[in-house]
């Protein structure tokens, strides 16, 4: 996908996701079945059974984990999980957009990270139309401590040299086949 389609589908939900992270709730289910782009070009998240309130500090939520798509966070029922879930889950949505593949799961990024970065991307690939800022940004949407992950929509946006409030998109887009 072209770097100014990503954004006309990236920049709107997670528009989105700042304002039900306001409401101090989690999708964690995010990923590219969950997303549709209508015929007028507005992308949707969809599927908000797995959403959850993260109030105080003593959360037990249910392990909701879609491969390659949910941080470790969810692979355990006392995982701190926060606006940098939902974070973790767009970084891979937009890495699968970049380079068509599914991230590697979480648990298997655990001990030795066999993910390839989405900056190396722009290594393999000489004519890559995206910037490193951009590939940046990902990889730290993908972080796997989430301590070391943008703590809000907000912040990400900032990484990704975006304004805080995203551009409506310009042409209808649509996405990969999800894999």
């Amino acid at each position: 996908m072209l770097f100014r389609s990503i954004l006309s589908v990236v920049l709107p939900l997670l528009d989105g996701l700042a304002v039900i992270h306001e409401k101090s709730y989690v999708h964690r289910d995010i990923k590219p079945a969950n997303i549709i782009v209508t015929n007028d070009g507005k992308p949707m998240l969809l599927d908000f059974g797995s959403a959850r309130a993260v109030t105080g500090s003593d959360q037990r939520l249910t392990a909701i984990v879609s491969p390659g798509y949910a941080p470790i966070e969810q692979y355990e029922e006392l995982g701190r999980q926060g606006p940098w879930t939902d974070i973790y889950a767009m970084g891979a949505v937009m890495y699968w957009m970049v380079t068509s593949k599914r991230p590697v799961d979480a648990s298997a990024r655990v001990h030795r990270d066999p993910l390839i970065p989405a900056i190396g991307y722009a290594d393999a690939n000489p004519a890559c139309p995206y910037d490193e800022r951009f590939l940046t940004a990902i990889d730290l949407a993908l972080k796997r401590n989430e301590d070391e992950r943008p703590r809000s929509v907000a912040e990400f946006l900032r990484t990704l040299g975006t304004p805080s409030r995203p551009l409506a998109p310009t042409t209808p887009s649509t996405l990969p086949q999800a894999t």
